[in-house]
């Protein structure tokens, strides 16, 4: 999931956890302390017994637990074209007559 620079400060000055895009209350706020991105308590609990990582710039939530922070996914887009193309040997066969009378 890519999250934009734009996206960040909307929820900011809204007031929405960037996970979830609930509206935050009062005093269950989490600010990341190193990007500052607001988070809800759930999400923060839940983040930090999944991954304990800031969705935004990756530094961990509790220090005392392991982090293992969002990696891109990479698509081999070589791969892709090394599949034969099946289409023309599929629209070549007769289609079986279940039914026949």
């Amino acid at each position: 999931m890519e999250i934009n620079p734009e996206e960040i400060s909307l929820y900011r000055e809204q007031g929405i956890c960037i996970v979830c895009k609930g509206k935050l209350r009062r005093f269950k706020v989490f600010t990341c302390p190193k990007c500052n991105v607001l988070y809800c308590k759930k999400c923060v609990e839940a983040l930090t017994n999944l991954e304990n990582a800031c969705w935004v710039c990756n530094a961990p939530f509790d220090e005392s637990k392991p982090s293992i922070p969002y990696k891109k996914a990479e698509i081999a887009i070589e791969a892709i074209e090394d599949i034969p193309d099946k289409t023309s040997e599929i629209m070549m066969k007769p289609l079986k007559n279940k039914h026949k009378k």
